[in-house]
């Protein structure tokens, strides 16, 4: 797949007190239960690894989380597909996501939360017609024009903290969900 994307499935690998539980269960009534347990751990999940992509490319929490939902997809298990993706169609952001600063000749953005401070672009302008975008000049001519961009979400959706937090939910969350969910479908059977 040429997406980035992130993906958990419900699987016997170090799960063993998730199948324990599964095993109580009929097939019919523990596929749904784990596709319940997925889906509930994946969109936990899925938050963890926005926030973390929030930070690690330098957006405003709010703001950029609500961008980055924009950009993301979940796609959901069902009782046939006990596993829960996390996939970015999306390319590179804005760069005036980035608190754009205009000096006396072009701009400054802050992405990846630089210590080093801004990149400056010293031949950049913006046009508000164009709903604010940033462009540089190619050459010394009027024309062409190259928009600027920051960071890639599919690139920085699968490198470092996102993955990182996304496993984390799922090894915390999963076994714990999963006897919930297996609870609330035959209470009968759990004491």
């Amino acid at each position: 797949m040429s997406d980035s994307h992130l993906k958990f499935t419900l699987q016997g690998d170090g799960l063993a007190r998730v199948l324990e539980t599964m095993g109580k269960l009929a097939d019919g009534a523990a596929a749904k239960a784990g596709a319940r347990a997925v889906n509930h751990t994946g969109e936990k999940a899925s938050t963890a690894a926005v926030k973390a992509l929030t930070r690690q490319i330098g957006l405003k929490p709010r703001a950029g989380a609500q961008l980055l939902k924009k950009r993301l997809r979940t796609y959901p298990a069902s009782a046939g597909k006990p596993s829960f993706e996390l996939v970015t169609f999306s390319g590179a952001l804005p760069m005036g996501e980035f608190a754009p600063t205009q000096l006396s000749k072009g701009w400054a953005f802050k992405p990846w939360n630089d210590s080093k401070g801004a990149h400056q672009f010293a031949r950049a302008f913006t046009v508000r017609k164009w709903q604010g975008a940033y462009l540089m000049r190619v050459g010394k001519e009027r024309f062409p024009l190259k928009r600027l961009r920051g960071p890639s979400v599919k690139k920085e959706l699968i490198k470092d903290a996102p993955p990182l937090g996304f496993e984390a939910v799922v090894t915390r969350d999963l076994p714990a969900r999963v006897e919930h969910e297996a609870r609330r479908i035959a209470p009968d059977v759990f004491t």
